[in-house]
């Protein structure tokens, strides 16, 4: 109940409460019956849940990958014309086409970026996650010491007591 996302990434969940893990190695038993039918499209959804679920670095690397493409179009307009006052030799509109396309594809992608982050973090309010989690509560009439999720209001009301 305290985590009420609907796309729930177990494995990430486990580690972010604070779980301890280990390796463990083993050899897997050949499948006692039938085949599996967790395919290719089922471990793609997985490893994009688990991506998406606890980061916002594939956002952030679709803002960075605008601005070094703006960036490059600039550099790659200098360059085009630099080289033309030493050469003379240009395809009429190449240059304008390329560096125009190239430089409003990166302050598009820059945009797009920007607009994630905001989506990125709407995404980490809906789900609602606890900003902490209480390991144990002490107090009169608080014999529970299983972890629970607790809001400011509650943990102000057990310091109380």
């Amino acid at each position: 109940r305290a985590l009420p996302e609907r796309n729930r990434f177990m494995k990430g969940l486990y580690a972010w409460v604070g779980f301890s893990s280990a390796a463990i190695d083993y050899e897997p038993l050949p499948r006692a019956d039938g085949q599996t039918n967790y395919g290719l499209g089922g471990s793609f959804r997985l490893a994009l849940t688990g991506m998406v679920a606890f980061s916002t670095a594939p956002l952030r690397l679709l803002t960075a990958a605008g601005l070094l493409l703006a960036i490059g179009a600039l550099g790659y307009g200098s360059w085009v014309i630099v080289d033309h006052f030493r050469s003379g030799i240009e395809v009429p509109g190449y240059a304008t086409i390329v560096v125009a396309l190239m430089f409003f594809s990166g302050i598009q992608l820059l945009g797009l970026g920007i607009l994630a982050e905001y989506v990125g973090r709407i995404y980490d309010e809906v789900k609602q996650r606890p900003p902490y989690l209480i390991l144990r509560r002490s107090g009169a009439g608080l014999g529970s010491a299983r972890a629970e999720a607790a809001s400011p209001a509650q943990v102000q009301d057990a310091s109380l007591l």
